[in-house]
């Protein structure tokens, strides 16, 4: 089945943040291999449920790029029709763990 529009904008805009990580020297790997199997809006949704938080998170967390994160993109609003409540929650729940609210 094909991807939406939505489903589309948002892969670019999470490769626009693959591009920038790769900036200061990290490559997410495992991040990119999800958005090649699933594309990028059902690799967020499996990534933010997952009970596990992801190295990626931790390292985006520790160079202090909050914003670089799946977590962060799954939380926009203009990507709210590409997730659930559950989602957006999951997703809040990881950030604020890390010492980052949300807005």
């Amino acid at each position: 089945m094909g991807r939406t529009e939505t489903e589309l904008q948002f892969e670019t805009a999470c490769r626009r943040a693959i591009e920038e990580c790769r900036n200061f020297g990290y490559r997410p790997t495992a991040w990119i291999e999800m958005i090649d199997r699933w594309g990028a809006a059902e690799a967020a949704r499996r990534l933010v449920t997952k009970p596990d938080i992801q190295y990626g998170f931790e390292h985006l967390i520790s160079k202090g790029h909050p914003e670089l994160t799946v977590e962060h993109q799954v939380l926009q609003d203009k990507w709210d029709v590409l997730f659930s409540k559950e989602h957006r929650d999951a997703a809040h729940w990881r950030l604020r763990q890390a010492g980052f609210e949300y807005p």
